[in-house]
């Protein structure tokens, strides 16, 4: 797999990965345009995305309707280096659970490939082209 990230203009990059493509911009307190999420903002997006697909999946099975499924992401960094230091996930579901159905979501949200990337990180190899 591979995507491509290209610089249009001042903060602002354009992010495309087989047929799709998104914006990625800084806040304007970081002299961006505001104009699409920052790395960070999209990390954090992945992770949730990825935690809601697993999610769905279990729920789909015991549940008709997923109206209302949410999953929300926070986040707080850390320093020494300056990264994320910690993420928040909060499944979001309006039916009622019995305690060996939440057991068996936490478990299925765990498969999360983004989840497991971040516990298991990989190898990450930067080379310069010009």
């Amino acid at each position: 797999m591979s995507l491509t990230v290209k610089y249009l203009e001042g903060t602002k990059f354009e992010v495309t990965c087989r047929s799709h493509s998104i914006t990625t911009d800084q806040p304007k307190s970081e002299n961006g345009a505001d104009q699409g999420m920052t790395p960070v903002e999209l990390l954090n997006a992945s992770l949730a995305a990825c935690a809601s697909y697993y999610a769905m999946i279990f729920l789909k099975r015991r549940f008709a309707d997923l109206k209302g499924l949410e999953v929300r992401s926070s986040w707080k960094y850390s320093e020494d280096p300056h990264r994320v230091g910690v993420i928040q996930l909060e499944i979001i579901f309006p039916h009622s659970l019995t305690e060996p159905e939440r057991k068996g979501l936490l478990r299925s949200v765990e498969h999360c490939t983004v989840e497991n990337t971040l516990k298991h990180p990989p190898k990450i190899r930067i080379n310069v082209r010009d």
